[in-house]
């Protein structure tokens, strides 16, 4: 279940999960990595789709 971030007062960590996927899985490129795997779980959470497009932009 997700919640939106202006629901609840409180402080926060807000991150672009398709941004950090994508850098992480460049990262492993850059350093010489040539098999690459995503595991993902459930399908419904955007987090999860977001990581995954962030892997798979590359």
């Amino acid at each position: 279940m997700e919640i939106s971030i202006d629901v609840i007062k409180c402080s926060k960590v807000i991150i672009d999960d398709r941004k950090a996927a994508y850098k992480a899985t460049q990262y492993l490129i850059d350093i010489g990595c040539k098999r690459i795997a995503h595991f993902r779980g459930s399908l419904l959470p955007q987090n999860s789709i977001d990581c995954f497009l962030g892997y798979n932009r590359l």
